[in-house]
């Protein structure tokens, strides 16, 4: 999504490429983003309980996503066509709970719930939306008595799940229930295949 950018001389100086703008978030309605959770096996009462609609502008240009917010107040957005944040946090959600939930990103979140039937389940949940943000996760995650990861099946799944290992009492990896597939969302759809579905970039023209 990232405007292209013209150089003057040899030695251009570095640009910065320009931030993401969040112009307004909504109830998540747009036909598009539906139909794309759909195809990802997605149940859209669980989606619409836990994420928005996030309209943003990149430049001049103005695009829709499914957004998830994090711990910094950012979001993570998906569409179609983009994957990408506008800053890099885990999402903690505590309640009154002695285990935790330990996901990669949202849609394994969503995915989870979906599976289960349940819009909100009796666990503190941990989504990462990203390894990368591991250690700023794992105080909350090692503070429980019991621990379950639902992380990827490739090798950064591996090393986060290890770490979490070392970190842990008491853990429990859930991905050997999903494999041979990638992550729990490969998963769900092998076992809901939807076929075919209306293209949109998310973007608005």
């Amino acid at each position: 999504l990232a405007p292209q950018h013209r150089f003057i001389g040899k030695n251009p100086a570095p640009q910065r490429l320009p931030s993401i703008i969040v112009e307004r978030v909504q109830p998540l309605e747009n036909p598009a983003l539906l139909d794309y959770l759909t195809e990802r096996g997605i149940d859209l009462a669980a989606a619409r309980a836990h994420c928005s609609e996030v309209h943003y502008r990149v430049a001049s240009k103005s695009y829709f996503a499914i957004g998830f917010c994090n711990d910094n107040g950012g979001w993570e957005l998906r569409n179609r066509y983009f994957k990408g944040c506008t800053s890099k946090a885990p999402t903690i959600r505590s309640g009154d709970y002695p285990t935790c939930l330990v996901f990669e990103g949202f849609m394994d979140y969503l995915s989870f719930l979906t599976l289960k039937r349940t819009p909100n389940p009796p666990h503190n949940i941990a989504v990462l939306n990203s390894v990368t943000n591991l250690a700023k996760a794992v105080p909350f995650i090692a503070s429980h008595e019991r621990v379950y990861t639902y992380l990827d099946n490739d090798e950064a799944g591996r090393k986060a799940t290890a770490e979490l290992k070392e970190a842990c009492r008491n853990i429990s990896d859930q991905s050997v229930h999903y494999r041979p597939h990638n992550d729990l969302n490969d998963y769900l759809r092998n076992l809901r295949p939807v076929k075919g579905h209306k293209q949109s970039r998310g973007r608005k023209f």
